[in-house]
């Protein structure tokens, strides 16, 4: 099972790629945060999220819709929806149906509204980072509130046993590693500069969608065929790595 986060920006044109959908499966959970956001204003939307008036205004008018008119809103399966740095390179433009049931399959977004997706799950335009410091009743933050949800779904659903982490270090904190049944493979891709190795967050972004796409396009499931890859120039490295961390380094020109 490969994991991945959930993007701030999202495109919610319509795109006739497939016709496949599910529906995400903890409505409730993500309906008991609904309610915890709509106590806010838009100028405390504003101030929790750090985010301009025109982005505070929008994301209060989506609330509101997802909550009142959830007719009103345009939905997306959550793999072709997301359009950060992860998703341009996972570039599920040109997926086929049988791309689709494999990534169906064995692909997981980590989502800090609706928790756990697969993606052909339906979803809203919204924007909510795990970060963002609110309380669902009963809990201190998002982290405490979709801990054990996430991590009973990894372990129901994960029957490999292992679980490649392609998230990012915000989203991946959610994970119970004490109840985690599986074993975590790390990839790490560093840029080489001044023969020292540095994480490029934009690189790693680029590199974690790549990765994804490869898997799913190749059809793999033997995590030692993750080391033949040559991500963007990122190739694997013997000796920097380990049984759980895969370490790919790329050499600055």
């Amino acid at each position: 099972m490969i994991i991945i986060s959930a993007s701030k920006s999202s495109n919610f044109k319509a795109q006739h790629i497939t016709n496949l959908f599910t529906i995400p499966l903890f409505n409730d959970e993500r309906n008991k945060i609904l309610e915890v956001l709509l106590k806010f204003s838009k100028d405390d939307l504003k101030q929790l999220m750090e985010i301009s008036d025109s982005l505070a205004e929008l994301n209060y008018e989506q609330l509101i819709e997802m909550k009142y008119f959830p007719k009103r809103l345009k939905h997306k399966q959550a793999i072709l929806a997301y359009s950060g740095d992860v998703y341009k390179c996972l570039n599920p433009s040109d997926f086929e149906t049988e791309d689709f049931e494999f990534a169906q399959k064995n692909l997981r977004i980590l989502s800090a509204l609706y928790g756990i997706l697969r993606p052909l799950d339906l979803i809203e335009p919204y924007r909510l980072e795990m970060k963002i410091k609110i309380k669902p009743e009963g809990f201190e933050n998002l982290y405490k509130f979709w801990s054990n949800i996430i991590t009973d779904k990894i372990n129901k659903d994960n029957k490999s046993g292992i679980l490649l982490n392609l998230a990012s270090e915000e989203y991946f904190k959610v994970i119970n590693r004490e109840k985690l049944i599986s074993k975590i493979i790390q990839p790490v891709f560093y840029d080489i500069i001044d023969n020292k190795k540095r994480i490029i967050p934009i690189h790693a972004k680029k590199a974690r969608g790549c990765m994804t796409r490869e898997i799913i396009k190749k059809r793999i499931e033997d995590p030692n065929e993750l080391k033949k890859l040559n991500i963007n120039e990122f190739k694997y490295s013997e000796e920097d790595s380990d049984d759980e961390i895969f370490v790919f380094l790329r050499k600055q020109k």
